[in-house]
């Protein structure tokens, strides 16, 4: 078997070999997780440097090769993944220390070795309350609708009436 880098599709490809092996490898590829095209032509095809790891784990019975393209391009993605999983882990120290410290309400922040100082923020007391407060309606009101008369308007009439009349 050989991985090959397609550029054109950004992903690595499975060459099965074409000997007796060939029914092994198939079996084998599928079940670590590459993803096939279908027919005519079953290309077999990954983006994830798990499934990759996988097949390194488990060697096909022909044998494992790659291209130097494929190689490079596995390296350079193996050393994201990896700053992500360092990353993935750290958040999840940091989530496990910032929920037991919210827990202790005494202690309003606390230091971290890797993140620094933290500060938890206490929920508001006071639900969600309207603070807008309506304006009082004018005391003159038009003589022919009978609608308020604001300051802006004409003296006697609102602005409906003015424009109609």
């Amino acid at each position: 078997m050989r991985i090959i880098w397609d550029n054109e599709n950004n992903w690595f490809q499975a060459e099965l070999s074409l000997n007796e092996n060939w029914r092994d490898d198939a079996d084998l590829v599928r079940s670590i997780g590459f993803k096939t095209d279908g027919p005519p032509a079953w290309v077999w095809h990954t983006t994830k440097v798990s499934i990759l790891d996988k097949l390194r784990e488990h060697r096909p019975k022909s044998g494992l090769t790659i291209t130097e393209v494929a190689l490079e391009k596995y390296k350079s993605l193996k050393e994201k993944s990896d700053k992500k999983h360092e990353l993935k882990k750290l958040f999840v120290k940091a989530k496990k220390v910032a929920e037991t410290t919210a827990a202790d309400e005494t202690r309003k922040t606390y230091e971290h070795p890797e993140l620094g100082t933290c500060v938890y923020v206490e929920p508001e007391a006071d639900k969600f309350t309207m603070k807008y407060v309506r304006p009082v309606p004018p005391d003159v009101f038009c003589f022919l609708c009978g609608d308020p008369i604001y300051p802006y308007e004409y003296p006697d009439l609102c602005l409906w009436c003015s424009k109609t009349f």
